[in-house]
């Protein structure tokens, strides 16, 4: 049987194990949630190198994929420094194929067309495939990265702004602890609205699950 191991951020009250076939091969997949204790994620993933077929960094990600340009998070980074014998790796692979092709493919199964054509997407530089998804299904998009993310009420339209703006910020952001940016641990149950006139924009609401409840109305 093989082992992969999720290590998590979140909280820890989602800790699962399944075990998988694939193939003629049998494999264990479990999640371990560390409720944002980046010290024991640390620990745990030095802990479990080389006794491991493989590992999952969740709850941050090592790299933010913007278009063609990875720009690293050093709080994701650091948790994997020591990891030298077990490969290991995020989401982002996962939201970059996928998620470029989400309202393609799942929209024609609606009944009917979303209308008006209009998203907003609280917090986008982390997933670009879905934005790009969302402007090639001539949606109107508004980005509130800038407003969620940093408390600045400005919203970005536009994919060509957006990367401008991922360029711009992602590498001083990227430097930043990771409990500044995105909710770990508990933080993930507690809701805490902002802007709540933007959720109101349009019929879609896209991004991150955790993300968006954490700051949606409380209505």
């Amino acid at each position: 049987m093989k082992r992969v191991v999720s290590v998590s951020l979140g909280s820890s009250k989602r800790n699962k194990t399944v075990n998988l076939p694939l193939g003629d091969q049998l494999i264990s997949i479990e999640r371990i949630g560390c409720d944002g204790d980046e010290k024991r994620a640390r620990a745990l993933f030095t802990e479990l190198d080389g006794q491991v077929d493989a590992l999952g960094v969740g709850g941050v990600e090592l790299y933010v994929r913007v278009a063609d340009k990875h720009y690293p998070l050093r709080s994701g980074v650091n948790l994997v420094k020591e990891v030298k014998k077990t490969p290991y790796t995020d989401g982002r692979g996962l939201k970059y194929t996928l998620e470029r092709e989400l309202f393609q493919r799942a929209e024609p199964h609606l009944p009917t067309t979303i209308t008006p054509r209009k998203a907003m997407m609280p917090l986008a530089a982390d997933r670009y495939g879905l934005a790009e998804s969302l402007d090639r299904a001539g949606f109107d998009l508004v980005f509130c990265d800038l407003m969620f993310g940093l408390g600045v009420p400005i919203p970005v339209k536009g994919l060509g702004r957006l990367r401008t703006l991922a360029s711009l910020l992602i590498p001083v952001v990227g430097l930043m602890p990771i409990s500044m940016l995105y909710p770990t641990g508990q933080d993930q149950d507690e809701n805490v609205p902002k802007f709540e006139d933007w959720f109101n924009y349009g019929p879609v609401i896209a991004g991150d699950f955790l993300y968006i409840r954490r700051h949606m109305p409380l209505n």
